[in-house]
C-alpha cells in the first residue's frame, strides 16, 4: 500500500512540473497537454488517477501512478479499470507507468484480466542519480543562479532515488538546499511543506526531526508563522508544568507532546493563509491534522 503522505507528495511534484518530470519519466512519448485525473466510469464508482497527460501526437493518454511498495494483483487490477476507462471515455491508447520507490529494475509486466492483455511499465526512482541531481541543483544555488521549477520538482522526488548516503542523510541534505534557494515562491512554499509532512518517514529521531523542522521553517515567513502558532501554546504550557516540578525530562516530554498534539488557537489563520499561498488542501491537511472538509470551510 501506498502511504497517503508519500501520494501527496508525489502530486505536489506533479503539480509543480508535470511535464518535465514526464520528460524524465517517460522520455519515449512527448509531453502534450495535462490530461483528466478525475474518470468518469459508466458502471462503477468515479475513479481518480494520480497524473495522466495526452501525448503531444495525441495517439496516448498516458497515466502515471505512485506506489511506495511494489505493486499487488488489486492495484493492478485497479490501474486496468483506469485504463479501460480512459480508453472508453477518450478513445485513445492508454500507456500506464507506475511509479515506485523500491530498489528494483525499470521492467514492463503483461497482465491478462479476461479480456486480453495489457501492460503496465513499472519504473523506479531508485535508477536515478539522487546524488548527481542534487550536486547540479546545490551548484546553481551557490553560484546565484535562478532556481527554477524544474529543479523544485526534482528536489521533491530525490529523497526517493538512488545516493551513497541513506535515506535520512539525503533528505536532511534537501532540506538543507531548500533553505538555501533565496526566492520565497509559492512552489518554494509547496516544496517545504511536503517536506514537513514526510519529516516523520525520513527522521526517527525526535530531536533530529525538531533540528531539521527548523531548517525547513528557516527563511519561511509563512511556514515559520504556522509552526509557532500551530505548537507554541502547548509547548509552553506543558514546559511551564515542567518547571514547577523541577524535572528536566519533563521539559522535554511536554515539547514532544507539545508538537505531536498541537494546538487549535490561530490555526484557522494560519490555514487562510497557506489556502492564499495556493498550498495544497491535501498538504494543508497533513500539516495541520484537520479534516478536508474544515479546510474547505476556510477557503
Amino acid at each position: 500500500m501506498k502511504g497517503k503522505e508519500h501520494d501527496a507528495h508525489f502530486k505536489n511534484a506533479f503539480q509543480i512540473n508535470g511535464p518535465y518530470l514526464s520528460s524524465i519519466i517517460n522520455p519515449e512519448d512527448e509531453f502534450g497537454e495535462i490530461g483528466p485525473t478525475e474518470i468518469i466510469s459508466n458502471k462503477y464508482n468515479n475513479y481518480r488517477a494520480d497524473y495522466t497527460y495526452f501525448t503531444k501526437d495525441k495517439e496516448y493518454i498516458i497515466n502515471i501512478e505512485f506506489q511506495t511498495n511494489l505493486p499487488n494483483s488489486e492495484d493492478y487490477f485497479r490501474f486496468y479499470i483506469y485504463a479501460s476507462n480512459l480508453h472508453i471515455n477518450y478513445k485513445k491508447k492508454v500507456k500506464t507507468i507506475i511509479l515506485c520507490t523500491e530498489n528494483i529494475k525499470n521492467e514492463t509486466y503483461v497482465y491478462n484480466f479476461g479480456k486480453g492483455d495489457y501492460e503496465f511499465i513499472l519504473k523506479s526512482l531508485k535508477n536515478y542519480n539522487g546524488d548527481k541531481k542534487l550536486k547540479i541543483i546545490k551548484k546553481k544555488v551557490i553560484n546565484n543562479k535562478e532556481i527554477n521549477n524544474k529543479d523544485l520538482a526534482i528536489l521533491l522526488l530525490i529523497p526517493y532515488m538512488n545516493s551513497v548516503n541513506i535515506a535520512e542523510t539525503l533528505f536532511e541534505k534537501v532540506c538543507q538546499i531548500t533553505n538555501n534557494i533565496k526566492t520565497d515562491s509559492l512552489n518554494k512554499n509547496i516544496l517545504k511543506a511536503s517536506q514537513i509532512t514526510l519529516l516523520e518517514k525520513f527522521i526517527k529521531h525526535k530531536s533530529k526531526q525538531k533540528e531539521i523542522m527548523e531548517i525547513i521553517t528557516m527563511n519561511s515567513e509563512l511556514l515559520n508563522e504556522f509552526i509557532e502558532e500551530k505548537y507554541a501554546e502547548k509547548i509552553e504550557e506543558t514546559r511551564q508544568k515542567a518547571i514547577k516540578k523541577g524535572i528536566k525530562e519533563g521539559i522535554e516530554q511536554g515539547i514532544e507532546q507539545g508538537i505531536e498534539q498541537g494546538i487549535e488557537q490561530g490555526e484557522e489563520k494560519i490555514i487562510k493563509k497557506l489556502l492564499k499561498q495556493g498550498i495544497p488542501t491535501e498538504t494543508i491537511q497533513k500539516a495541520t491534522g484537520k479534516t478536508l472538509e474544515q479546510i474547505e470551510k476556510l477557503k
